[in-house]
């Protein structure tokens, strides 16, 4: 029995889903690019953020790439949406 919960990312009308005995493992991985302190301070650059997003919604198994989920991020009207 996991303490986490299924979390579910969204990108372009699709969701994703990371089971929760999985969740730790995304964890680590996400560490490796943002630490929470950097999250809390609440000032990340769109670059970091869009690096930590698209690793999220690779290991939840999303054929993306950095440049696309970063100009979603930046890009007034992009066709795809990141949630």
């Amino acid at each position: 029995m996991s303490v986490f919960k299924d979390v579910e990312l969204n990108y372009d009308g699709e969701t994703y889903v990371v089971k929760s005995d999985k969740v730790l493992s995304l964890i680590c991985e996400l560490e490796e690019i943002v630490t929470l302190a950097e999250v809390c301070q609440q000032n990340l650059s769109f670059g970091k953020l869009s690096k930590a997003y698209t690793a999220a919604l690779r290991f939840a198994g999303a054929r993306v790439n950095a440049d696309l989920i970063y100009n979603s991020m930046v890009k007034e009207g992009a066709q795809h949406q990141v949630n």
